[in-house]
Formats: C-alpha cells, sequence, structure tokens
C-alpha cells in the first residue's frame, strides 16, 4: 500500500512541475507580447515625430523658395513655347488617331455589307432549289 501511495506522489510532483513550467512559460510569452508591443509603440512614435519635423522643415523652406520662384518665371516664358509645339504634336496624333479609327469602322461596315450579300446569296439559292422542286412535283 505504501508503495502505491509513493506511485501517487509522483504523479502528483511530474503534474506539478508541468504546470509550474506552463505558466513560467506563459509568463514569459506574456513579457515578451508586452516588450513587442511597448517597442512597436516606441517606433510608431518615433515615425510621427519624423513626420513632425518634416513638415517644419517644408515650412522653412517655403520662404526660400518663394525666392527661387522669381527666378524661374523667366525660364517659364521659353518653356510655354516648347509646350505649345507639344501640343501641336498632340494634335497631329489625334488627327491620326482618328483617321485610324475611321478606317477600323470603314473596314468593319465593308466586312459586313460582305457577309450580308453572301448570304443573301445562299438564300436566293436554296429558294431557287425549292422553286425548282415544287414545279417537278407539279410537273408529275
Amino acid at each position: 500500500m505504501c508503495k502505491v501511495s509513493a506511485g501517487f506522489s509522483r504523479r502528483r510532483r511530474r503534474r506539478r512541475r508541468r504546470r509550474r513550467r506552463r505558466r513560467r512559460r506563459r509568463k514569459r510569452r506574456r513579457k515578451e507580447e508586452e516588450e513587442e508591443e511597448e517597442e512597436e509603440e516606441e517606433e510608431e512614435e518615433e515615425v510621427v515625430e519624423e513626420v513632425e519635423k518634416r513638415r517644419r522643415r517644408r515650412r522653412r523652406s517655403s520662404r526660400r523658395s518663394s525666392r527661387r520662384r522669381r527666378r524661374r518665371r523667366s525660364s517659364r516664358r521659353r518653356s510655354s513655347r516648347r509646350s505649345s509645339r507639344r501640343r501641336r504634336s498632340s494634335r497631329r496624333s489625334r488627327k491620326k488617331k482618328k483617321k485610324k479609327k475611321k478606317e477600323k469602322k470603314k473596314k468593319k461596315k465593308k466586312k459586313k455589307k460582305k457577309e450580308k450579300k453572301k448570304k443573301k446569296k445562299k438564300m436566293m439559292i436554296k429558294k431557287k432549289k425549292m422553286m425548282i422542286k415544287k414545279n417537278k412535283k407539279n410537273k408529275k
């Protein structure tokens, strides 16, 4: 009887050990997860701060850029001529595209007409054959 009781105690010990191990593992996991979350939050805060810094820089640079714009105005006049050329070229390309589209439509129409003609011819031939058959029957 004593041996049996000893066996029970061993099992209990094992169970306790397992429980302790599980608890420890869970605690470790929780700690790790919390640490990771904290790190992520810190990273997000850093990103937000960087964005704010950039905005501040932009505000500062806007004053400088106004001077630059004045200088650029002279170059804009030159570029306006170029843009007009571009427009012309684009107009040409549009015309070409239109022409191509028209040609395509024409081809399609022609094809349809041809098919219609073919169908008509076939129908006529069929009708003629039918008429011939009827005539033969009537003669008999």
